[in-house]
Order: C-alpha cells, then sequence, then structure tokens
C-alpha cells in the first residue's frame, strides 16, 4: 500500500538530501532516513527549486509546449504505472506520495544507470590515452561497450517478459464490450493521439533544420541573434517567427513542410502498423495482435539501473504507452551514450526478437520486425535531435566528466562537443543501409522493401537538400557495407 505523506512528514523523516538528476520536467533525489534508510524522491513540482533557477533560468531554446501535458497529469501517470509495475519487480517500489510537491518516493536501487556506465567506459578510454604516452586500442573500450549493450538489451527483454501478465489486463482496460478501443475505463496506458503524434515530429523537423542546418543559419543570422538576447517571455514569439522562415527555406528546397511530414508519416505508420492511418477498429486490431502493446517509450540507457549479477530496474514511465514494440529497442540501442556499428544492429534486434516470445508471436516474420526497427530508427531520430539539441549546463557538466579538456573549454564549445557533434553523428550512422551495398542488407528479405526503400529515399533527400549538419561546399558521403569494421568502427 503506497502511503500519502505530507511535506512535514518528508522533513520530520529525512537526515539529507542529494539531487541526482534534472530535466525540465522533473527533478530526482536521494534522500538518507533518521533510520538509516535510503529512498529515492522523484519531483514533478521544482520549478522554483535553486537548482532549477540555476540551470534553466537563462535557457532560451525555441520550443514547443502545445503537446505537453501538466506536471499533475505526469504525476499520476507515474505513480499509476510505477504501483503497476512494481509487482513484477522490474520497477522500484513506490512506498510514499505528497501531492503538494508531486512527489513520488520509492525503493532504492543500489545500482547505476547503464548510461553512468557508458560514459565511465569513454572516460577510461580518454584518460589512458594519456598515459606513457601509449593509446589504447578502440577495440578495447568497443568490446566494453558491446557488453554493456548485450545486458541492455538483456533487461529489456527481461521487462517484456515479466510485465506480459500486465500487458494482457492493460489491453482488457482499453476495450470495450465489443472489443473497440476505448479510453472510458481510464486505463493505466494510452494511444498517443494521432494529432499529438503529428504535432511532435512537425515540431521534431522545425528543431532539425533550425539546430542542425548550417545554410539556415548561414542565411538567417539575425534570427539567431535575436535568440541569444530572448528570455521566456519572448521565447515563443521568436519561435513562431523561426516556424515562417523554416518553411520559407525548405520550399526553396522543393519540400513543402506539411507534404513532407505527413509522407513521412504515413510511410512510417505503413511499415510498423500496416495502416497510414489508424481509427479505432485498426486500433483495437493490433492490440489484440500485439503489434500495439505497453511499451517503456523512452527504454534509453538513462533508464535503466544496472544491478550487478541482477536483473536492474527501471526508473522513468514518463514515455509509457501504447504503441509499436519497435520503439523500445531503438530507443534502447540509438542514443547518444551507445550507437552501436551498423554490422551489429541486425543482431541485437535478431536477438531480442528470438529471446522475447510474445514480439515473435506478433510477428513471425524476423525480417518484417527488423524493418519496422529501421523505419522507427528514422523516426526516432528526428525526435533525438530535437530533443538534444540544447541541454542544461548541469547535464552537459554530467554527460562530459572526466573530459581532460572540459575545464579549459567555454559554454559554447561544451554544448557543441559534448552534444551537438554526438547527433549529428547519430545523424550519419545512416550511411549501411542508406548508401549502395547497404541496401540489400535490410531491403532485400524484407516482405515491405518498397515502403522502406521509399521511407529511406524521402529521409536522405531531406537531409541532403538541407545540408544537415554540412555546409554547401562539403558532400554528404555514404559508406560501403564492406568497409564495416575497419578502423575507426566498432567490432
Amino acid at each position: 500500500m503506497v502511503e500519502q505523506w505530507t511535506l512535514d512528514d518528508l522533513e520530520s523523516k529525512i537526515k539529507s538530501q542529494e539531487l541526482l538528476s534534472l530535466s525540465s520536467k522533473s527533478a530526482v533525489y536521494k534522500y538518507e532516513l533518521n533510520d538509516g534508510r535510503i529512498i529515492i524522491g522523484k519531483s514533478y513540482d521544482h520549478y522554483d527549486t535553486p537548482e532549477y533557477k540555476k540551470a534553466f533560468k537563462d535557457k532560451t531554446s525555441l520550443v514547443d509546449e502545445s503537446f505537453y501535458k501538466n506536471p499533475r497529469h505526469y504525476f499520476k501517470k507515474e505513480l499509476k504505472v510505477l504501483s503497476c509495475y512494481s509487482k513484477t519487480n522490474v520497477a522500484p517500489q513506490p512506498i510514499a506520495f505528497i501531492k503538494e510537491n508531486l512527489l513520488i518516493l520509492m525503493e532504492y536501487i543500489d545500482g547505476k544507470p547503464f548510461s553512468d556506465l557508458f560514459v565511465e567506459e569513454e572516460i577510461k578510454f580518454i584518460e589512458g590515452s594519456t598515459k606513457d604516452g601509449k593509446r589504447p586500442q578502440k577495440r578495447e573500450l568497443n568490446i566494453a561497450k558491446n557488453k554493456l549493450r548485450d545486458k541492455l538489451v538483456e533487461n529489456l527483454e527481461n521487462y517484456y517478459k515479466r510485465t506480459a501478465p500486465l500487458h494482457k489486463n492493460i489491453v482488457k482496460q482499453c476495450l470495450d464490450k465489443y472489443g473497440n478501443y476505448t479510453e472510458k475505463n481510464h486505463p493505466t496506458l494510452k494511444i498517443r493521439g494521432q494529432y499529438e503524434e503529428k504535432t511532435r515530429f512537425r515540431h521534431a523537423v522545425y528543431k532539425m533544420v533550425y539546430g542542425f542546418s548550417k545554410e539556415f543559419k548561414e542565411e538567417n543570422p539575425q534570427l539567431y541573434n535575436e535568440q541569444l538576447l530572448a528570455n521566456r517571455d519572448t521565447q515563443n514569439k521568436l519561435w513562431k517567427k523561426a516556424k515562417i522562415e523554416i518553411k520559407k527555406y525548405l520550399k526553396t528546397k522543393e519540400i513543402i513542410f506539411e507534404d513532407f511530414v505527413t509522407d513521412f508519416l504515413g510511410l512510417y505508420h505503413n511499415l510498423v502498423y500496416g495502416h497510414d492511418k489508424l481509427d479505432n477498429k485498426i486500433t483495437s486490431e493490433l492490440l489484440k495482435e500485439g503489434k500495439i502493446r505497453a511499451i517503456l517509450g523512452d527504454a534509453g540507457p538513462q533508464n535503466f539501473i544496472y544491478v550487478q549479477n541482477k536483473r536492474g530496474k527501471l526508473i522513468d514511465f514518463n514515455e509509457s504507452r501504447l504503441a509499436n514494440p519497435h520503439l523500445d529497442v531503438v530507443s534502447a540501442l540509438f542514443n547518444i551514450y551507445s550507437m552501436p556499428t551498423e554490422s551489429r544492429i541486425p543482431r541485437y534486434i535478431r536477438n531480442f526478437w528470438q529471446e522475447t516470445p510474445q514480439i515473435k508471436e506478433s510477428y513471425p516474420d524476423f525480417h518484417e520486425f527488423h524493418a519496422g526497427c529501421m523505419a522507427t530508427r528514422l523516426y526516432k531520430d528526428f525526435l533525438i535531435a530535437a530533443n538534444n539539441s540544447d541541454f542544461s549546463d548541469i547535464e552537459i557538466e554530467r554527460f562530459a566528466a572526466g573530459h581532460p579538456r572540459f575545464d579549459d573549454l567555454t559554454k559554447e564549445n561544451r554544448n557543441m562537443l559534448f552534444k551537438k557533434d554526438r547527433i549529428v553523428d547519430m545523424l550519419y550512422m545512416f550511411p549501411y543501409y542508406m548508401f549502395e551495398d547497404g541496401y540489400k542488407v535490410v531491403l532485400e528479405p524484407s516482405p515491405k522493401k518498397n515502403e522502406l526503400r521509399e521511407l529511406l529515399n524521402l529521409t536522405r533527400e531531406f537531409l541532403h537538400k538541407t545540408y544537415i549538419g554540412l555546409l554547401p561546399t562539403e558532400k554528404y558521403i555514404g559508406i560501403r557495407v564492406d568497409e564495416i569494421g575497419t578502423e575507426g568502427s566498432e567490432i
């Protein structure tokens, strides 16, 4: 039974507290209680805290918050999902909640997020390169990262296996007596509406161009200068202006913004659902088939706690919903902490498919599931670029901790070196299946090769025409399959 506490209850029980992580949505604290116990607290009402003001007071990134719910919504959802999933031992046990500051108190897991382990391996490699004048082999770093990825995928498999019974109950909550999808029963998880999904993707495309098209930046210097002087009160007006200029820019490249968004999402939905649009009847059928199911939504390494010799636990359910399971596989494999080489990707995806019975049952043909993962990868890369184009200072410091050059860099250079360069690297992780012989690896066995080829070409054309990460004088160079595994690649 989860208890309800007051702020006074918390104050009387805690001996000390430590901030573990901070984002624009929430703050996570570690509390030591008077009785010696350690617990974790996650607050969705942290906007007046000194930590938040320090990290975000000058933050003027261009954002569209029209699709975000209020903090109370995320607080209620997290508490509901956490209470549900903790029964299967894949999540910490909730202990108490405090409505006054939207705080959830939960079991402390003695371990580290996988993201910290990936960063630690990077630091070991960097520090090792400065010792004795000898640079360690990149192979050692790659082997260590591959072991972490294997364990991360195993944890994702474990989540799906343990929550299989819960999935059936969650689906039941979403169906009326006629078997049609409904939200009238206030189910634990819901499907993200098509309007919200389209709004999010539109925003991601805007941010992709604004954050990473060097040509657009060269043509609109005044826009970027105004942003430097903007404050939180004026940034919305500036963002509206930026969106108008982005549409004009895309039109000069023969890209009609709304047509691109509609075409991309239609192809993506066809590849993962078999339909370009979802209505209640189609949604109901996909729920029964398991092609729409309870997913984490963000299965990245930052949300899995690694516990030595045990299965780890999940710590964030903000993005949990009913959707296609490819999203979890892609978010686990492709992120700023872990980008496997193209030659290893099919193996990770096949292992997940092979070891997760309910996925294999829903997708008997591996090549169909693989094609869905590749389509989802293209879709998620737009969202990743948008979400990560502007870290807070605290996040950048945490990500880059230990780098020998860190203290010498300016704030702007830290952002560029430790964040934006990694995002651009992710955008250029496509060549294995976007260029030349790479087509054969993914496309030829796939029953949906025509749709996947069309989506790949649509994405490639967009990147080419907008010079994402490049200047117009630079060339977008593909990598042949026979180059995979050569110097500079992971094994």
